[in-house]
């Protein structure tokens, strides 16, 4: 699992783990154990982790390259390829690709 990926995201937004847990909510013991690896999140944590920073469940699981995660849909836009209309639909953005 990526336990990186999890602390990462909480760095770059600026974030206590006290205030992830709080929003999903959980314990901060909890959260700690999740970021470090010692807890695997369940169905229902993964999802609100995922909601909470805007990314795929794939992608708190370290999984970027699967289809529909976050990072694979953003190489397809890059790319221009399939995924692209997915990911611009997806935002609203119809007939904007």
């Amino acid at each position: 699992m990526a336990t990186t990926t999890i602390k990462e995201l909480r760095e770059a937004q600026g974030v206590k783990q006290a205030d992830i847990a709080e929003a999903i909510g959980i314990s901060r013991s909890h959260f700690s154990r999740l970021e470090r690896g010692r807890s695997r999140p369940s169905a229902e944590v993964l999802e609100k982790l995922a909601d909470y920073f805007g990314v795929a469940t794939d992608d708190i699981l370290g999984r970027p390259g699967r289809p529909g995660s976050s990072r694979q849909q953003a190489s397809a836009v890059e790319r221009g390829g399939e995924g692209a209309r997915e990911l611009s639909l997806g935002e609203g953005l119809e007939g904007k690709v």
